[in-house]
């Protein structure tokens, strides 16, 4: 093979990369503003409901129990709940 050649296969190879690359870029941007969406909504429950518990979310907007979890982590970091108290609900502080 020539080095054109061999120059030619390897940009076809390094442009296929970079769409399967941009296609992931776009997957996890529409999965991040989903997550966005779902924190939104999951902090206005928690509050309104004054529960928070990662069955009440997951019962309430129809996710698993590893979604659920993180986004009452991030309700704790940003300071929506409290600390978790094992098999008691969050004390909601907002």
């Amino acid at each position: 093979m020539s080095d054109t050649k061999i120059l030619e296969q390897k940009i076809k190879d390094l442009e296929e990369k970079i769409k399967k690359l941009e296609g992931e870029l776009e997957y996890y941007s529409e999965e991040r503003k989903w997550m966005e969406q779902l924190y939104e909504h999951a902090e206005k429950l928690v509050i309104k409901n004054k529960k928070a518990t990662a069955f009440f979310l997951q019962r309430h907007l129809l996710i698993d129990f590893q979604r659920a979890s993180e986004l009452l982590k991030r309700l704790e970091k940003n300071g929506v709940v409290g600390k978790d108290l094992g098999f008691e609900s969050r004390k909601v502080l907002k």
